[in-house]
Parts: structure tokens; C-alpha cells; sequence
């Protein structure tokens, strides 16, 4: 019995190895979000653009800030992230950049979003 207790041990180990990592990527804001949010979102999401340029994206929804984002960031998800996004309305960014961009969100910025929701209630 003795004998089995290394074997055991190794295969937990190679199951564990096997386990993808669903955060490979050190991603934050300054590193990623940042730039992939000036390229494809401040364009029309923008304190600085006036309403007739906006391209009817809402007035309210402003992206050219850490802030702007974290109070987006579910809308951001759901419209920039799948296979086939809304968001930008003229498409331009590539899988790899949809794929990172979930990752950054879903590994970061909903957690921060979240505290940043409970600091504004208090």
C-alpha cells in the first residue's frame, strides 16, 4: 500500500498540471485595457467627443477613464467579447484581442468593478 502512495501523488500532480489557467496573463489597464480602449472604444465613447460625433453611442457612456470602464464593464463584456461582437459597431479587433479582453475583464476588472460599486454605496 505503501508503494501506491508516491504513484497517487504523481498522478494529482500531472491532473494538476493539465489544469489550464484561466488568468495566464498579468493584464491591467495600464499594460492592456488602456490602449485597446483608446484604439477601438474612445472614438465614439468619449467625454471629448461632441454628442454629433458620437456615432449615437450615449452620451453617458464614457470609456477615457479606469472609472468609465469599471462602470461598463458588464455592457463591455457582452458587446465586445463574443465571436461575433457588437462592439465596435465596424468590427477591427481581432479574436486574440476579444480573447484577451475577456480574460482581462473577467480575471480583473469585474472584481474591481464590484469594490469600486461598494465604495461609491458607502
Amino acid at each position: 500500500m505503501n508503494r501506491l502512495l508516491p504513484i497517487a501523488g504523481l498522478l494529482v500532480a500531472a491532473c494538476a498540471a493539465d489544469e489550464v489557467d484561466p488568468c495566464p496573463n498579468d493584464l491591467t489597464y495600464d499594460n492592456f485595457g488602456r490602449g485597446l480602449v483608446e484604439q477601438y472604444c474612445t472614438g465614439c465613447h468619449s467625454t471629448n467627443i461632441p454628442s454629433s460625433q458620437r456615432n449615437d453611442a450615449p452620451e453617458v457612456v464614457n470609456l477615457d477613464s479606469y472609472v468609465g470602464v469599471l462602470e461598463w464593464v458588464l455592457e463591455i463584456h457582452e458587446e465586445a467579447t463574443p465571436d461575433v461582437p457588437t462592439m465596435p459597431p465596424g468590427g477591427g479587433t481581432t479574436q486574440v484581442e476579444r480573447d484577451l479582453l475577456a480574460e482581462w475583464i473577467e480575471c480583473t476588472v469585474i472584481d474591481e468593478a464590484r469594490r469600486y460599486g461598494q465604495e461609491r454605496e458607502q
